[in-house]
């Protein structure tokens, strides 16, 4: 069960690709605040949380299943979020 408030939810962020190492884990839970929480309050907590690794943050897509999301579409307690960092190759 989740630790919610009417400002403030939890959500579960996935990690992919350097982000991984970067937060030490492929999964943990966040929480979130905002009236509704929303992608971009997501990626500042992200960015507060790892401030040394903000531009992959911000370079990194975000998806709850397979939609990608942006700034501002909501969040609800208990989301599972992925976070894509951009890849390259060849």
């Amino acid at each position: 069960m989740s630790n919610t408030t009417a400002n403030q939810i939890e959500v579960v962020v996935e990690c992919h690709g350097a982000l991984t190492q970067t937060f030490g884990n492929d999964a943990f839970r966040l929480q979130l605040a905002g009236d509704p929480p929303n992608v971009t309050a997501l990626m500042q907590a992200l960015r507060e949380r790892q401030p040394q690794a903000s531009t992959l943050i911000e370079r990194s897509a975000v998806a709850r299943g397979d939609q990608l999301l942006n700034g501002t579409q909501t969040l609800a307690a208990d989301d599972r979020v992925a976070l894509i960092p951009p890849v390259s190759g060849g």
